[in-house]
C-alpha cells in the first residue's frame, strides 16, 4: 500500500526506454570536502537519449535514528539526516514543477506538513530536500524542520523548498530505473540503496493536478 496511489503500471526499464541509469565515477563540483568524506566514490546518474540530467551520490553510512511522524515511511531515520547530494548540469525543475539552478546540491530527509497545501501530491510524506553547501554547512547535523526549511528556501530560485519524492523501498523492488503510471502522471522511479536502507526516488516527472 506504500507504493505510489497513482501506479497504474509498472514497467521495468528496458532498453527502448528513454531513461536509463548509470553509473558514475566523476564526483561533482562545489561538494565540501566534510561532506564529501561522507559520501561513496561511485553515484549514478540519470540519462535522457546522451544527455546528462542529474548525478546521485550517497552517503556511505546512513547515521542511526528514527522519526515518529505519521503516514511516512522512513521511520528508521531521523529527521533532517543527510544522504547524499544530487547535481543537475542544466537548470531543472522538481516534482511539484519548481526550477532547480543547475548546480550541486545536499539531499536530506524530510516530510512535507500536513497543512492542506500538500493533498495529493503523493500518498506519503517522504521528500528530500535539496540545500545548498554555502547555505547547509554542517554535514553532521540533523535540523528540524522549521531550520530546515529556511535552509531551503534560503537555497531555491522560487519560494518554495526545491524537492525529490521517495520512500522507503519495503516491498523489495529490484534495484534500477522503473516507469510508474501513464499519461500526466508518469514518473521513472530510481530504487537505490544508501547505505544499508533502500528507498525509491522519483528523478524524472512532475506531478500534474487533476
Amino acid at each position: 500500500m506504500r507504493r505510489l496511489l497513482f501506479a497504474l503500471i509498472l514497467i521495468t526499464f528496458s532498453l527502448a526506454a528513454q531513461y536509463a541509469v548509470k553509473p558514475e565515477s566523476q564526483m561533482p563540483t562545489g561538494v565540501p570536502d566534510a561532506v564529501k568524506a561522507l559520501l561513496k566514490p561511485e553515484g549514478q546518474s540519470i540519462f535522457e537519449g546522451n544527455t546528462k540530467l542529474l548525478s546521485l551520490f550517497y552517503v556511505s553510512k546512513v547515521p542511526p535514528g528514527s522519526n515518529t511522524e505519521l503516514n511516512v515511511t522512513n521511520t528508521d531515520i531521523a529527521h533532517g539526516t543527510l544522504l547524499g547530494v544530487v547535481n543537475f548540469p542544466a537548470d531543472s525543475r522538481d516534482r511539484r514543477g519548481n526550477p532547480i539552478k543547475a548546480g550541486t546540491y545536499l539531499l536530506r530527509l524530510s516530510f512535507f506538513p500536513v497543512n492542506g497545501a500538500h493533498q495529493g501530491i503523493e500518498p506519503q510524506r517522504d521528500f528530500l530536500i535539496l540545500t545548498k553547501p554555502s547555505v547547509d554547512t554542517n554535514a553532521a547535523a540533523e535540523p528540524n524542520f522549521k531550520a530546515l526549511m529556511e535552509m531551503a528556501i534560503k537555497s531555491a530560485t522560487a519560494p518554495h523548498p526545491m524537492t525529490l519524492s521517495c520512500w522507503k523501498n519495503d516491498f523489495d523492488q529490484a534495484p534500477g530505473l522503473v516507469k510508474e503510471g501513464e499519461g500526466d502522471h508518469t514518473a521513472w522511479v530510481l530504487y537505490t540503496s544508501i547505505g544499508d536502507k533502500k528507498l525509491g526516488i522519483i528523478v524524472v516527472g512532475q506531478h500534474v493536478e487533476g
